[in-house]
């Protein structure tokens, strides 16, 4: 799925460019000594922004930096429904060092149109020690997930079935239960 918005700002030369299953640098995913299968590779500061289905439940990630910040980098996850300045649904502490990572839990989106993932630079409240700026802020959203609504979901999918059908216009669908028997 690709994001609907991608912003990017750094004080540094930067420029980097959002990955899907690889970090920042197109190496594989690793947090927390894993190797991590699905997720995206940013650089702080960076929003992600994914339009939803109508049917959206819930959505949830893990996250952390990225190994090759090893014990460096800072950086606050958050998750906001709508665009970056809309509600926050998850806000993390100071994310510092590659050895753990993150849960958002479950966060319950039911009607909102879009998700918005932020790696923020925390530049403002940075603890003593951190690195400055964006340095070693290589941050990896991990096996994000979007739960839909079934019977949203279902009733999305019987709206638009008979128009994938385009073979069979000018006949109607009936129910099984109510055709006539051969």
């Amino acid at each position: 799925i690709e994001p609907q918005r991608f912003v990017t700002r750094t004080s540094l030369a930067g420029g980097w460019n959002w990955q899907v299953d690889r970090n920042v640098h197109a190496a594989p995913l690793r947090c927390a000594e894993l190797t991590w299968g699905w997720g995206l590779g940013v650089h702080a500061y960076s929003e992600l922004t994914f339009d939803l289905p109508a049917c959206v439940r819930s959505f949830r990630t893990q996250y952390g930096l990225d190994a090759s910040a090893g014990s460096g980098g800072c950086v606050r996850a958050v998750i906001t429904a709508g665009p970056a300045t809309g509600p926050v649904v998850h806000r993390s502490g100071h994310v510092i060092g590659s050895d753990k990572s993150y849960d958002s839990g479950v966060l319950a989106l039911p009607g909102a149109k879009q998700v918005t993932l932020v790696a923020d630079a925390a530049h403002e409240d940075r603890p003593a020690g951190a690195d400055p700026l964006e340095i070693r802020d290589s941050f990896a959203w991990l096996l994000p997930v979007i739960e839909l609504d079934p019977q949203l979901l279902l009733a999305e999918i019987e709206k638009r079935i008979e128009s994938s059908l385009w073979g069979w216009s000018g006949w109607s669908l009936v129910n099984a239960a109510t055709r006539p028997s051969l």
